[in-house]
């Protein structure tokens, strides 16, 4: 993994290509049920926001943009449960709690209907098991 030596601290390259990997998984077997995303991207378009990124290119997908970002995404998979839990941006960074809300709106709205099914968290945690074994 390279590191960076930007500032005071080293940055990390994130790694979300698992999380990605389980929304599009989903996205395409309908049996599964629930779905936990902890330190994933939370949006395609937050890599675009700055002029260097921090997500290996293994992690992009062509083209995405032009049918909808991950957000799009993770809302179809409404009423199926969802955890999304420490969602980083284009830089490696934890998205702060005002603009989740704001890069998440399409999937609180497809979740109105099933609020239980939806967990948002804006750091990294656990107790993926227990959230599992709820919605299982």
């Amino acid at each position: 993994m390279p590191q960076w030596q930007i500032g005071p601290q080293i940055e990390q390259q994130a790694e979300p290509l698992g999380d990605l990997l389980a929304l599009l998984g989903a996205l395409y077997e309908p049996e599964i049920r629930a779905v936990a995303v902890n330190g994933g991207l939370v949006s395609f378009a937050s890599v675009l926001d700055d002029s260097f990124s921090y997500v290996p290119q293994d992690s992009i997908i062509p083209d995405i943009l032009e049918a909808g970002d991950l957000a799009d995404v993770a809302a179809v998979l409404s009423p199926r449960a969802l955890r999304l839990n420490g969602l980083i941006d284009g830089l490696g960074r934890l998205v702060p709690e005002t603009l989740l809300k704001e890069q998440l709106g399409p999937v609180e709205d497809a979740y109105r209907s099933a609020p239980s099914a939806l967990a948002v968290g804006k750091s990294l945690g656990s107790g993926s098991s227990d959230w599992f074994l709820k919605h299982l």
